[in-house]
């Protein structure tokens, strides 16, 4: 395996569970403490799919691992990091501190939560954007050395 893939695959797997520490401290507000059971289980999955992916280095691979980031991203970076938390409070305080009936239909609560509950949201945010990006790099790595 080159350098530049084993580089990018690291990155991805250090995005991946970056992502998913922080939206299991972000949930455990909501779920409790249980939540860490599952993430335990999404951490044992990714790892092993790394792993696979590592090794043999297959198509499959590459789309199995790939389709559990972006769905862990899109949930958790974009619908829950993005649009209930960094928006929101944008919106909130764009709006000298009320959120609009109109704009308030928006989102899945639209009250601004406590210090840790926001803060766990935009750490999902970013830390999703920072697994979509490491993940799209590895997956291009990939193809350009595939050819």
């Amino acid at each position: 395996m080159e350098n530049a893939n084993k580089q990018m695959l690291i990155l991805s797997l250090a995005g991946f569970l970056l992502l998913v520490i922080s939206a299991s401290l972000h949930t455990a507000i909501e779920f409790g403490s249980h939540t860490y059971f599952l993430t335990a289980i999404g951490i044992g999955v990714g790892l092993w799919l790394w792993r696979m992916l590592y090794l043999a280095r297959s198509v499959v691979a590459i789309w199995v691992y790939g389709s559990l980031n972006f769905s862990l991203i899109i949930w958790f970076g974009f619908v829950d990091g993005f649009w209930n938390h960094t928006f929101k409070t944008f919106l909130y305080f764009l709006h000298n501190q009320y959120l609009p009936p109109v704009l308030a239909q928006l989102f899945k609560d639209p009250h601004i939560g406590g210090f840790y509950e926001e803060a766990t949201g935009y750490m999902c945010f970013i830390t999703g954007m920072l697994c979509a990006y490491f993940t799209i790099k590895m997956i291009s790595s990939f193809r350009t050395h595939a050819r």
